[in-house]
C-alpha cells in the first residue's frame, strides 16, 4: 500500500472520456501485476466503482465536468472501499486512518488532474497557462518523476535522466536560479520515490546551479559545466 497508488485511481476519475478508459485500462494491468495483488483489490475496486460514475455521468455535462464533483466522488468511493476492507479484516486504527488518507489524497490528486489534463489535452501554450493549470502540471510531472525514479533499465534510471535534462532546461531558458528551483523540486520528487536519492538530487542541484551560470557558452558547454 501506498506509493503511487492513489495517481492510479485518480487519474481515470480526472481525465475525459477515452483517456479515462485508457487509463483506468492501465491502472488495471499496474494494479494487477506490480505489488502484492491481495493489497490491490481495493484499488481495483475503486476502480470498478469509478467506471459506474464515468458511465453514470456521461449524458450530464455539468457533473462529468465538475473538478468539485469528480474528486468528491474520489474521495467517498476510496473512503468506502477502504471502510468496508478494514471491517472485513478487522484493521487496527492505524490501517483506518491510513486507507482515510489515501482515499483524500486520491481526491486531491483528482482535483489537479483534472486541471492539468484538460489544458495538455487543449493543445494550447503553456504561457497561456493560469496558476491552478500550471501547478496542477507541475505537480502531475512531480508525480510522474515519483514513478520514473522507481524504475531501473540496466544502469540507468529514467526519473534522474529527466530530472537532470528538466535541470539543464530551467538553466539554459530561464536562468541559474530556476535550474536550482527545479533541482530542488526534483530532488523532493525522487526522494519521496527512493529516500536515498536526497544526496544525488543535492548534487544535481549544486551541479545545475553551477551550469546555468554558463548557459550562455552553449548547450555543449553548459552539459560538460554539469557533468563536471
Amino acid at each position: 500500500p501506498g506509493g503511487m497508488r492513489p495517481l492510479g485511481m485518480a487519474l481515470p476519475m480526472a481525465l475525459p472520456g477515452s483517456c479515462a478508459l485508457a487509463s483506468l485500462a492501465g491502472a488495471v494491468i499496474g494494479y494487477s501485476i506490480h505489488g502484492v495483488f491481495a493489497d490491490n483489490l481495493s484499488c481495483l475496486a475503486v476502480l470498478a466503482c469509478t467506471l459506474g460514475v464515468k458511465l453514470l455521468t456521461d449524458g450530464i455535462p455539468r457533473l462529468r465536468s465538475s473538478p468539485i464533483f469528480l474528486s468528491a466522488c474520489a474521495i467517498l468511493l476510496g473512503g468506502l472501499v477502504a471502510g468496508i476492507r478494514c471491517t472485513l479484516v478487522s484493521a487496527a486504527t492505524g490501517e483506518w486512518i491510513f486507507g482515510m488518507a489515501e482515499a483524500v489524497l486520491t481526491g486531491g490528486a483528482t482535483y489537479f488532474a483534472f486541471f492539468g489534463s484538460r489544458f495538455l489535452l487543449s493543445g494550447r501554450r503553456l504561457s497561456e497557462a493560469g496558476m491552478i493549470q500550471r501547478t496542477s502540471i507541475l505537480l502531475l510531472a512531480l508525480a510522474a518523476l515519483m514513478g520514473l525514479t522507481g524504475m531501473e533499465l540496466y544502469i540507468f534510471s529514467p526519473g534522474r535522466i529527466i530530472a537532470c535534462i528538466a535541470i539543464l532546461l530551467a538553466g539554459e531558458r530561464r536562468s541559474a536560479q530556476s535550474a536550482a528551483e527545479t533541482g530542488i523540486c526534483c530532488t523532493a520528487a525522487m526522494a519521496f520515490a527512493v529516500p536515498a536519492n536526497m544526496l544525488t538530487g543535492g548534487i544535481y542541484t549544486a551541479c545545475g546551479y553551477w551550469a546555468g551560470l554558463f548557459a550562455g557558452l552553449g548547450r555543449i558547454r553548459q552539459t560538460m559545466f554539469f557533468a563536471g
